[in-house]
């Protein structure tokens, strides 16, 4: 207890480092203050711009100044901001900062309360003032460079600006505005009432959505480590992939069935998954805005969801859990809506949905060789086979650590049962979805068969009404089915009806073009296949 002690010079270290922090910014607030005040005079306001608004001049005035005086409308206020704690600290720090000897200490141990208090108001003194002031030095510096690049600007034969922006200051004072700063005024008060109840509040939300204490936990302590508003790292917490989401995720370690069913009822309530799957492209793309942009169909969260579904449904068939059940079977054709259109998004260039599926394959693995027959349903009519609409001369499966799979056209269109871009006859009828299991049923288990293949009447109703028509419809015979697994090598296999609906009968009812249907696949597969390696030999080229 002796070693207890604090000294006058503890306190005055922490004042200097402050007021040291606050006279280098000084001189370059007054240089940059000024050059704003002469830009601002030279291009006119806000005011003035409006009254351009329709001008080419106005445009390129509006996307390159406007962020620029925003961010130091912000730096502004920000500053203010900070002084106000640098003047609070300072006035706390020197009232406590008389000098606390060992003789003083051991007289009482009510003293030790008392340097405790003392001790604790320097730490975070240190903490939170150590380099109060350090984004606001470099936010100069990249304000500068905005000024500068501005000041040196030419006007076009259009009347536009031609402003260089070599080292991307745009962005940078756009994410200085726009998030940093809602950032910085919530860890204003972070001492205060008001802060801790907002985290309580949001702890309290969280918990209502169904996340386990572990990964309240894990928040918490996200919130003291990242640079983000509350109601932004609430919201990310809100967006299945994001790393705030992801994070949560992984705390969560569930050890039976019950905590993993929970934790699929928090995704489920995340992601607002109705009991009958919708149709419409909109409400499709609602759905798939619950899921981060960034979250790709090689994630590892796609993997770690499955083992969360295998573990849920480790003791029956995922028809054995009704509502839950349902909801999992058709989250499958959601997870492929939205890994379609991640892959959709991933290159904004006009190619095929297959041409940027093999650009994006070109960094990982893949296969074509997992079985596409149940995706090849077809109407055979008396005379010859009818194939649903956009089929066009058949369909592959492409296949990303077995979880995540594509169905894709002749024509190299994604074909899935549901599509924020619309879906075809096709997609409804053999398109793709999410895959629970590890592989296709090599282990004793038969995982998925039970999690993946056999979903009783869990489908939605207007799918099962497109493949079988007949059933539904005494009037329409038509009813969608597979070719059978039939093989040649049978002895009794090229005889009958079932040799005429085989997946590998080159003169039966699925044959294209004179192929069977999965010679017909392979040859598909092979072209798409090629495509991936060109690219990749592309790519090393270059």
């Amino acid at each position: 207890m002796g070693k207890l002690h604090w000294e006058q010079a503890e306190t005055e270290e922490v004042i200097n480092s402050l007021v040291q922090q606050t006279e280098k910014l000084k001189p370059m607030i007054s240089l940059l203050s000024q050059s704003i005040t002469n830009f601002q005079t030279k291009v006119g306001d806000n005011s003035v711009l409006a009254g351009i608004a329709n001008s080419k001049m106005s445009i390129s005035l509006t996307a390159y100044i406007i962020p620029v005086l925003r961010a130091f409308r912000d730096f502004n206020e920000r500053l203010t901001q900070k002084i106000a704690i640098f003047n609070r600290t300072e006035s706390k720090l020197r009232s406590q900062g008389s000098v606390l000897d060992e003789e003083t200490l051991e007289s009482t141990l009510d003293e030790l309360s008392e340097i405790e208090i003392k001790l604790q108001t320097l730490r975070e003194a240190q903490s939170f003032t150590s380099n109060l002031f350090t984004e606001e030095l470099a936010i100069i510096e990249v304000l500068s460079e905005a000024l500068e690049a501005i000041g040196s600007y030419q006007i076009s034969s259009d009347g536009s600006l031609l402003i260089v922006d070599q080292t991307n200051w745009l962005e940078k004072l756009k994410f200085y505005s726009e998030v940093n700063l809602e950032r910085f005024l919530d860890l204003l008060d972070c001492s205060e009432d008001n802060f801790r109840e907002l985290v309580r509040k949001i702890l309290a939300d969280l918990r209502s959505d169904g996340w386990a204490a572990a990964s309240l936990q894990r928040f918490v302590k996200i919130i003291n480590a990242q640079l983000f508003s509350l109601n932004k790292l609430q919201n990310a917490a809100r967006q299945v992939g994001s790393q705030v989401f992801l994070d949560l995720w992984s705390a969560w370690q569930c050890s039976d069935s019950k905590s993993a069913q929970d934790k699929l009822r928090l995704l489920l309530k995340i992601i607002q998954l109705p009991l009958d799957l919708p149709q419409s492209p909109a409400l499709v793309a609602e759905l798939i805005s619950h899921f981060d942009h960034s979250l790709d169909p090689a994630n590892e969260f796609w993997d770690d969801l499955s083992k969360t579904v295998q573990l849920a449904f480790a003791n029956g068939n995922i028809s054995d859990y009704k509502e839950l059940g349902k909801q999992i079977h058709n989250l499958r054709y959601v997870i492929s809506a939205q890994q379609a259109q991640y892959i959709r998004d991933s290159d904004p260039g006009n190619k095929t949905d297959g041409e940027k599926l093999a650009l994006y394959l070109t960094k990982h693995d893949y296969t074509t060789e997992e079985s596409d027959r149940l995706h090849q349903k077809g109407y055979y009519n008396g005379k010859f086979m009818q194939y649903p609409a956009g089929y066009a001369n058949g369909d592959i499966k492409v296949v990303v650590n077995f979880h995540s799979e594509f169905i894709l056209n002749s024509e190299g269109r994604f074909q899935n049962e549901i599509d924020p871009e619309g879906a075809s006859e096709n997609g409804i009828v053999n398109g793709a979805s999410f895959n629970y299991a590890d592989n296709n049923d090599r282990d004793k288990a038969k995982t998925h068969k039970r999690l993946d293949v056999e979903y009783a009447d869990f489908d939605p109703a207007w799918r099962d009404y497109t493949i079988n028509k007949s059933l539904k419809d005494k009037n329409n015979p038509v009813r969608y089915v597979s070719p059978t697994n039939f093989h040649p090598l049978l002895k009794t296999a090229k005889v009958g009806s079932e040799w005429n609906r085989s997946y590998q009968n080159p003169d039966g009812y699925y044959q294209i073009n004179g192929l069977s249907s999965e010679q017909n696949s392979k040859r598909l597969r092979a072209e798409f296949n090629n495509l991936v390696e060109t690219l990749r030999q592309k790519k090393k080229g270059s």
